[in-house]
């Protein structure tokens, strides 16, 4: 069987249907040409036509896709990729294929959290403190100039039992005098940052002497290895060492878990985050007239995460934010536990909060 429309034969077996099928005229027909299988969908039925060729009269002049190639017959050949369409008509209806393929978009969801400076607010006492400064950390004095801190070889490893490598990583405090990050453009008496990967630097305006300290966190110290080299550009002194684990501030187990009650804390499902500090600032000495800081540190436990800046996957990683253009790129391969904090020796006095943006890409 078959059936006359517009002068041209169509036969009624779909199969049968072929380039010849129609007449061509190369005035009027426009021809695209691309190996895709086309869907089309009648009542229950679902064909796929392997090859289509479109005829149209056309009035006026047409325009084809930057990406066609014309060929030297006077037609137009498109080529285009798409899935491979299911073989069969059960293959079809069970992978819910349709007429038109349209790709997912990537979805994310973004989530804000606020961390405040005294509920949120670590407590050190006194003497742990100087204990921090004056025993545990590298140390050196900075007088006044400006200067670049960043992390020059080396890596902390937490537990080398898990096999893992170590992570170039170190905390930073500074304290004594007037300091000025780059990042937080705030002039300080005291704060702390961390050096995230060989690329990561911190430039600091010390106005009065300042000390600073390199220094880790950890809960148990016999299983820590490695060391890095901090390189200061602009001091009379070119390199600070920090060990693993003479330099390393031991929390024991209880305090740990103080630490992460004390914190916000968000569990992180596998897949890969953006985090950053939307508003706010820490303010930890309200009656001296200074600013606060747009600050954080963060703590990351639990599971496997990698820090883009160090690309080394761990068990747990250190990571401070400062200031609004701060970034933390984060991919969580098994399921962990963030918390952010903020750490001093008197909470009284201290006053704002911070917000903290999550998009989970």
């Amino acid at each position: 069987m078959s059936e006359q429309q517009n002068g041209y034969i169509i036969p009624a077996d779909i199969n049968s249907l072929s380039f010849d099928s129609f007449g061509r005229d190369p005035e009027r027909d426009v021809v695209c040409l691309a190996p895709i299988r086309t869907m089309i969908r009648r009542e229950e039925e679902i064909v796929l036509i392997r090859k289509v060729r479109k005829v149209e009269e056309i009035e006026e002049g047409v325009s084809c896709p930057v990406t066609s190639q014309t060929l030297s017959s006077g037609f137009t050949a498109q080529v285009a990729t798409a899935p491979t369409a299911p073989q069969t008509e059960d293959e079809s209806r069970s992978e819910g294929w349709y007429e038109s393929f349209q790709p997912a978009e990537q979805q994310s969801s973004v989530s804000e959290f606020t961390v405040h400076s005294r509920y949120n607010c670590f407590l050190l006492d006194t003497d742990s403190m100087r204990r921090l400064q004056e025993e545990v950390s590298a140390s050196k004095l900075l007088q006044p100039g400006t200067y670049t801190i960043r992390l020059k070889s080396g890596t902390f490893d937490y537990r080398a039992s898990s096999g893992h490598p170590g992570e170039p990583i170190v905390l930073l405090w500074l304290y004594g005098g007037k300091v000025v990050n780059h990042k937080t453009n705030v002039e300080v008496r005291s704060t702390w940052s961390s050096l995230n990967g060989y690329g990561d630097m911190l430039t600091i305006d010390v106005v009065e002497p300042t000390t600073l300290c390199g220094f880790f966190f950890d809960t148990y110290l016999d299983d820590n290895e490695g060391e890095v080299a901090i390189e200061v550009d602009g001091a009379e002194f070119a390199e600070l060492v920090v060990h693993s684990q003479r330099n390393c501030y031991y929390i024991d187990p209880e305090s740990m878990v103080r630490l992460e009650q004390t914190a916000v804390s968000k569990s992180l499902q596998a897949g890969s985050y953006v985090l950053k500090i939307k508003s706010g600032t820490f303010g930890y000495r309200t009656d001296t007239g200074t600013q606060g800081e747009p600050i954080v540190l963060l703590w990351i436990y639990g599971g496997k995460v990698m820090n883009h800046d160090t690309g080394v996957e761990t068990g747990a990683t250190w990571v401070s934010l400062n200031g609004y253009d701060d970034t933390l790129m984060l991919d969580v391969q098994e399921s962990a536990t963030l918390c952010a904090f903020f750490y001093d020796t008197y909470l009284e006095d201290n006053e704002g909060e911070v917000t903290l943006s999550l998009e989970q890409l």
